[in-house]
C-alpha cells in the first residue's frame, strides 16, 4: 500500500508539472531509440511520444557540417512562426547553434545530448521545443528523415524543409522563383564586402547580384547590411517591382518604355507643359452629367 501511495503521489506531481509547463523527466529505452524529454509551449502541453517508429528510414552517413553556416526552415503546418533564415552564432553540444535572422520572434536551432535537433524559442539546453528530428551523427546538412512538429500532438510532417547553406555561396531562396539569398561570392571571410558601396564584379556575380550596392539588378531587404539578409532579384524579373505592372505592361510596351529604361532614360530633365483652357462641358462624356450641381 505504501508503494502504491508513493506512485500515485509521483504521478500527481507529474500532472501538476505538465499543467504548469514543467518538463517531463526523460523516459528512455536504449540509446538508439531514446526519446527527448520535451514539452511544447502552448495552451495544450503534451509529452513527446516514446516510440518514434522502429521502421523509420535510415540515411547514409555524410559529413557536411561545413555547409551549415546558414539554415532555412519552411513547410511547417502548425509552427510557421519558426519559418525563416537562421545563422550560426555559436555552438551547443559541440554542434552549430543557430539564431533566426528574419523570424517574427526569437527562434533557435540547437543540438542535444540525446542526439536530436530542436527548433523553438528557448534555445540551447532547453527541453521545450516545437519541431524536432533525430540525428545520431550530429550532421544537420545530411538529415533526410521527416521532421516532427507539435500540432495539438506530435505529428510527422514530410513537408518541413530544413536546408543548410554555406556562407560562400548564393542560392535560391526556398519557395521563390526569382529571389536569391546572397552572401559574398568572392570572399566569404569578408562578410562586410557585401554592401561595400562598390558595384563591382568581385561580388556582383550571376546569379548572386550584389545585395548591398545600388546596382540596376539589386534590391535590398531592409536597411541592414548583415550578410545573409539580402534578397537579390533575378535580372529576368520585370524591370519595375510593381504588382500592377503586368496589367499595364501592354501599354508600356506600346510606347516602348522598357527600351527607354534600358537606354538609361529615367525622366530627369524632362519638362511637361500642360495647356488647359477649362472644361468642355459639351463633351459627350460630360454632357450627360449634372455638372452645375456637382462638387469639384
Amino acid at each position: 500500500m505504501r508503494r502504491l501511495l508513493l506512485l500515485l503521489a509521483w504521478e500527481g506531481s507529474m500532472a501538476a508539472g505538465r499543467d504548469a509547463g514543467g518538463v517531463v523527466p526523460a523516459l528512455t529505452k536504449r540509446e538508439d531509440s531514446a526519446v527527448p524529454p520535451w514539452l511544447v509551449r502552448g495552451a495544450d502541453l503534451a509529452a513527446v511520444p516514446l516510440d518514434l517508429g522502429a521502421g523509420s528510414a535510415r540515411r547514409d552517413l555524410q559529413s557536411s557540417s561545413d555547409a551549415c553556416d546558414y539554415v532555412s526552415v519552411s513547410g511547417s503546418t502548425a509552427q510557421s512562426s519558426r519559418h525563416g533564415f537562421y545563422e550560426a552564432t555559436g555552438t551547443c553540444e559541440s554542434q552549430p547553434y543557430f539564431s533566426c535572422i528574419d523570424c517574427g520572434s526569437t527562434q533557435y536551432i540547437w543540438y542535444t545530448s540525446n542526439k536530436y535537433w530542436y527548433i523553438g524559442d528557448s534555445g540551447c539546453g532547453s527541453t521545450y521545443v516545437s519541431i524536432y528530428n533525430r540525428d545520431t551523427d550530429g550532421d544537420l546538412a545530411a538529415v533526410s528523415d521527416s521532421w516532427t512538429e507539435y500540432d495539438g500532438g506530435w505529428v510527422e510532417n514530410s513537408a518541413i524543409t530544413v536546408k543548410c547553406y554555406a556562407a560562400a555561396s548564393c542560392q535560391l531562396v526556398p519557395g521563390t522563383t526569382a529571389k536569391y539569398r546572397c552572401f559574398d561570392c568572392a570572399d566569404a571571410s569578408d562578410l562586410a564586402s557585401v554592401g561595400d558601396g562598390q558595384c563591382d564584379a568581385a561580388n556582383n556575380v550571376s546569379p548572386c547580384w550584389d545585395g548591398g550596392d545600388c546596382c540596376e539588378t539589386t534590391c535590398i531587404d531592409g536597411d541592414t547590411h548583415t550578410c545573409g539578409s539580402y534578397d537579390c532579384k533575378d535580372p529576368d524579373a520585370p524591370p519595375v517591382p510593381d504588382p500592377y505592372y503586368p496589367d499595364a505592361a501592354w501599354y508600356l510596351e506600346a510606347i516602348r518604355a522598357p527600351e527607354a529604361w534600358a537606354a538609361g532614360y529615367d525622366g530627369s530633365g524632362v519638362q511637361i507643359l500642360i495647356n488647359d483652357d477649362g472644361v468642355d462641358n459639351t463633351h459627350p462624356d460630360l454632357a450627360k452629367l449634372d455638372l452645375a450641381n456637382s462638387c469639384g
